[in-house]
């Protein structure tokens, strides 16, 4: 006997394939709050509300496993389902200050509530993505749904979860990790618990390989919470994952099946997510491919920021002797210097480069970026004491940082006093980024937080973006010309702009092709993907 599962939640945006199970518990209660919460101002009068009954919890004085077990009885048989989805917001809130030191302010509570009703939002850097991605995980767990958190490697999702397990034990919430170095066994259990902390690349290739041995559920019965999800379903969405013999992982056939993350993540229940760089065309993307509405999110600081603009440099030797020049002038002053390079090449060279000058640069990496260590950070993450935060860096008055892109925007710079009466860290990128998304995520590595800080980029006329770009156009070629800097600079932003465009264009096309028409929309999932709820005393669940 197989269960007929319509799709609810119906919203005046473009269709996706967005089913709601009757697995999931309350889904009726849910339809409604998605109609009473769909305006983006209700939804601050319930984060709003959720503040307020945070502090009323806490007068109560009653354990955080007592209230959780009267928030899911409550989620699955109380007659006042709206009030039910605030009070478990807010016991996640309680929760995060009892076990993890921080209580959810504002920001938090309203991402928490977008991504838990399935729409992206955008919280400015440094605020507290990661802890208001576990407040919406707690409430769908709370109301007996599987959750899957993704994020956009290995380092970042044991950061993730090292940061807020400890949220999960308060409320007695299954959690588990699922990383590259995770075996069958602990993939099975990790698909098995209630919250799944997983890598994109980790779920991907799992719904490739065999499902049955690996435990690997049907994306319909589960919620997604994305981190970072511009990265992930914007610039990854087209990325194509083949399954060989030679990717060797656990248990791989080597079937040659192929998958996008567009494909897979369309088939979740409830899709939400948090981000830093929501721009409006990304927006645009989200809401055609996935349905998603966005939302952007004040900042609880003042900005600081001050962006000193692009300067274009005839030659890499130029480019060279001004990198020197703008660092020997923060120098004299005292303020630390971060310079941001490409690759581990371009690193080396500038590295190099400030050593000759007399400079004592530092190098910053990921110290997850091994096999051994992200092995044992995965297994101290999961541990009662959960996982110091790696990338934090205590940035000196002074100093004078490189670090590659990809890992500098997992940075969380903490100025000293020095530093920070020096004018805060002045970044300094060495080319453009392919998009001007990779370039705002760099804007947001300093300053964050209401701190002092400066952002400049310098191009190398001959070689002017971080990873090339392809030359599809007579327009193309002319911007590869030697010219004057002044005519150089506008002829690479239109490059960039439409090579950024042309690549919307390829993943939307592609979204096309693996549509699922409408008259699909429901599907028959078996009764035993049915999670069951247990009922109040005197009463049989259903």
């Amino acid at each position: 006997m197989t269960l007929a599962i319509p799709s609810l939640l119906a919203r005046s945006r473009p269709p996706r394939d967005r089913h709601f199970p009757a697995a999931l518990a309350c889904a009726d209660a849910l339809a409604m709050v998605r109609r009473e919460v769909g305006e983006r101002r209700r939804i601050d009068q319930v984060a709003r509300i959720a503040a307020n009954r945070i502090y009323a919890l806490e007068q109560l004085g009653r354990p955080s496993a007592a209230l959780a077990e009267v928030a899911r009885r409550e989620l699955a048989f109380g007659t006042q389902p709206m009030a039910a989805w605030i009070d478990s917001l807010a016991l996640a809130g309680l929760a995060a200050q009892r076990a993890l030191g921080l209580r959810p302010h504002l920001a938090q509570l309203k991402g928490a509530m977008h991504a838990f009703c399935g729409d992206a939002a955008e919280l400015a850097a440094g605020e507290g993505k990661t802890l208001a991605l576990a407040l919406a995980a707690c409430v769908h767990a709370l109301a007996g749904r599987s959750v899957h958190v993704v994020h956009r490697d290995d380092g970042s999702t044991v950061r993730g979860i090292g940061r807020v397990q400890r949220l999960y034990q308060e409320l007695g919430i299954p959690v588990q990790i699922l990383v590259a170095t995770s075996q069958p066994r602990d993939r099975r259990a990790a698909y098995d618990a209630v919250v799944c902390y997983a890598a994109v690349r980790e779920l991907l290739f799992d719904s490739l390989e065999d499902s049955a041995a690996l435990g690997f559920p049907a994306p319909e019965t589960r919620c997604g919470l994305v981190d970072d999800l511009d990265q992930v379903l914007v610039d990854g969405a087209a990325a194509s994952y083949r399954l060989t013999q030679d990717d060797g992982l656990p248990g791989t056939a080597g079937n040659g099946a192929v998958t996008t993350p567009q494909q897979l993540f369309r088939r979740y229940a409830v899709l939400g997510g948090v981000t830093s760089t929501l721009s409006e065309a990304a927006a645009t993307e989200l809401a055609a491919v996935y349905g998603m509405a966005s939302a952007r999110i004040a900042s609880l600081y003042p900005d600081f920021r001050r962006d000193l603009g692009v300067r274009v440099l005839d030659g890499p030797e130029q480019l060279r002797a001004a990198l020197l020049d703008r660092v020997r002038e923060h120098a004299a002053v005292r303020r630390p210097v971060l310079v941001i390079c490409g690759n581990r090449r371009t690193l080396l060279l500038h590295a190099q480069t400030l050593t000759d000058g007399g400079f004592d640069a530092i190098v910053i990496g990921d110290p997850l970026a091994s096999s051994q260590t992200l092995a044992r950070a995965t297994a101290e993450a999961l541990s009662p004491a959960g996982l110091a935060d790696t990338m934090r860096v205590v940035v000196r008055t002074g100093a004078v940082m490189l670090a590659i892109e990809d890992e500098a925007t997992a940075l969380d710079l903490s100025l000293e006093a020095g530093a920070r009466a020096a004018g805060g860290v002045a970044m300094i990128a060495i080319g453009l980024g392919t998009d001007s998304r990779a370039d705002r995520r760099l804007r947001q590595i300093v300053a964050r937080q209401g701190n002092p800080g400066s952002v400049e980029f310098l191009l190398d006329s001959q070689a002017p973006y971080r990873h090339p770009l392809p030359i599809r156009s007579a327009a193309d070629r002319l911007s590869a010309l030697p010219l004057p800097a002044w005519l150089t600079l506008p002829l690479i932003m239109a490059r960039r702009q439409r090579h950024e465009q042309g690549v919307m264009r390829a993943r939307l096309r592609l979204a096309r092709k693996t549509a699922i028409p409408e008259e699909t929309s429901c599907r028959e999932v078996p009764p035993s993907l049915i999670p069951q709820l247990p009922g109040p005393p005197g009463f049989r669940t259903p």
